[in-house]
């Protein structure tokens, strides 16, 4: 197995349940846009004219050393899609560094509320409460959801059940 479905494999165990999906299709983007604006609110130095390191940058590439260890492609697309979340915050937050934080910051408390409301729905309790992996591999779980990248994975490498039987579960 592919540690791209182990960690998807793993994830879904705990998001089973319709609704819970549901919510955290919703959920898990919100949580990953607020927590880069914010941290995108702590400068780490000066900076140029062009580019401000931010807090935001350092889960940049925590995060990518994770998603290309587990899949190049997803590493590749998450990689575009926070560099794009933080191109958009240099562009929103500029001048309005007050609201900005306060409609992330409240966001994310409502994100997470409905994240635990999705568990208690579903019986389980968050995966990363397992391992704090987990945290990241939330947002591969619905990029996942929306290009189907892992269906040629489990095509390729089959589960025990199936190599051993032949069959699809």
């Amino acid at each position: 197995m592919s540690r791209l479905l182990y960690w998807l494999d793993n994830y879904s165990e705990t998001h089973r349940n319709p609704r819970n999906k549901l919510i955290h299709y919703v959920c898990v983007p919100v949580i990953f846009i607020n927590v880069f604006a914010l941290l995108n609110l702590l400068p780490l130095s000066e900076g140029w004219t062009f580019f401000q390191p931010t807090a935001a940058w350092i889960l940049l590439v925590i995060g990518l050393a994770f998603y290309f260890r587990v899949s190049f492609i997803y590493g590749v697309l998450m990689g575009l899609i926070s560099i794009a979340i933080l191109s958009l915050c240099n562009i929103v937050q500029r001048g309005n560094e007050g609201l900005f934080f306060t409609v992330n910051a409240v966001s994310f408390v409502l994100a997470w509320i409905g994240q635990f409301v999705g568990h208690k729905i579903e019986g389980a309790k968050p995966a990363f409460f397992q391992d704090l992996v987990f945290l990241l591999v939330g947002p591969l779980w619905i990029l996942d959801k929306v290009m189907g990248l892992s269906k040629n994975d489990r095509e390729r490498n089959p589960s025990e059940e199936e190599s051993r039987t032949g069959l699809r579960p």
